[in-house]
C-alpha cells in the first residue's frame, strides 16, 4: 500500500475500483485499513470506489507527535481526499471513534460530503462513567492491558 502526505502527516491507503462514487473507510481505534477488507469487494462489486487509510497513529501512518484531535483526524480524511484528487463529494462511513471522525468530516467539510454512515461512533464519555473511565486509563497505562483484560475474561466466564 501506498503512502502520501496529506493535511502534515504522512498516511498508508488504498483506493480500489473505479466507480464514479467514493466512499471513504475510517477503520475503528487500534484498527489499520485491513479492518474494511471484507467490505471494500462488496462495495467495489455495487460500482463504488473506495478510499482505506490508516488513520494518523494508526498501522503504518505517520506516528503522532502531539495529542490528537478528532478535528485534525477528520482534517487528515479531508487532506487525504484533496491531495488524491478525488472529485465531488463523498461517502463517508466509520465505526467506533472511526464513525466519529466521519461525523466531524460531514460538519467540518459539509462540501464534500454526500453521505454519511457511522457505526457505533465512539463520540465521548457519559459524564457518570468521566471517573470510572479515566481510572482505567491510568490503570492501563501504570500496569498494562492485561490485568485488566484478565478481570474482564473472569467476569465474562463467571
Amino acid at each position: 500500500m501506498p503512502w502520501i502526505e496529506a493535511n502534515g502527516a504522512a498516511l498508508r491507503y488504498d483506493i480500489a475500483g473505479t466507480g464514479p462514487r467514493t466512499v471513504v473507510l475510517v477503520h475503528e481505534m487500534g484498527g489499520t485499513l485491513e479492518s474494511w477488507s471484507d467490505v471494500v469487494p462488496l462495495l467495489n462489486a455495487k460500482g463504488y470506489r473506495t478510499l482505506t487509510y490508516d488513520t494518523r497513529g494508526a498501522g503504518l501512518s505517520e506516528k503522532a507527535r502531539s495529542p490528537l484531535s478528532i478535528d485534525t483526524m477528520a482534517d487528515d480524511a479531508a487532506g487525504l481526499i484533496e491531495t488524491l484528487d478525488i472529485e465531488g463529494k463523498v461517502a463517508i462511513a466509520g465505526i467506533a471513534v472511526g464513525g466519529a471522525i466521519a461525523i466531524r468530516f460531514a460538519v467540518r467539510h459539509a462540501k464534500r460530503t454526500a453521505a454519511l454512515i457511522a457505526m457505533s461512533p465512539a463520540t465521548g464519555i457519559a459524564p457518570e462513567r468521566r471517573t470510572a473511565a479515566l481510572a482505567m486509563v491510568d490503570a492501563i497505562e501504570r500496569d498494562g492491558m492485561r490485568p485488566g483484560m484478565d478481570a474482564r475474561s473472569a467476569d465474562l466466564s463467571a
